[in-house]
């Protein structure tokens, strides 16, 4: 079959960029980045606490005296550290936030492909672009509480 094959030459051309595809995708993308970064943050962040609370608990027995104090004070300051995060970790949400963003992005990458696709053997221009247009919006409003953190960066 004549055209089903590439050689290596071709292959440089289906490369696609980031940039190339809609802007939502690059919105639902950088979102979906910085919650991902704020997620791990958080996460690390509070579990570094409960080791380093975990770790001074256990000196605790071989510090006497004022030390003694002057150590629980410090477990108590790292371990409230450790709640505050945590508290802070869960009203953000930040996992949903990079989950949703996530599979926006995905979901218009894909949809993307399939228009690019179906444009390249179908040609009738119109209908093609509106179900596109039209599918996007569907993405857009299938995970409406990702507004927000999209808004943030669409150009």
């Amino acid at each position: 079959m004549p055209g089903l094959f590439m050689d290596k030459n071709q292959i440089g051309v289906l490369r696609m960029k980031n940039e190339h595809f809609p802007s939502l995708f690059q919105a639902a993308d950088s979102a979906s980045l910085s919650a991902q970064k704020t997620y791990l943050l958080l996460q690390r962040t509070y579990l570094g606490s409960l080791i380093l609370g975990s770790v001074a608990g256990a000196c605790s027995s071989i510090v006497s005296g004022s030390g003694s104090i002057a150590l629980y004070t410090a477990i108590a300051i790292v371990l409230s550290l450790g709640v505050i995060v945590m508290l802070v970790f869960r009203s953000r949400r930040d996992d949903k936030t990079w989950f949703d963003c996530r599979a926006i992005a995905e979901s218009v990458k894909t949809s993307t492909w399939r228009f690019i696709m179906n444009s390249a053997s179908d040609q009738n221009g119109g209908s093609s672009e509106k179900r596109f247009v039209q599918n996007l919006r569907e993405i857009r409003e299938a995970r409406p509480d990702c507004a927000k953190p999209i808004a943030g960066y669409i150009d």
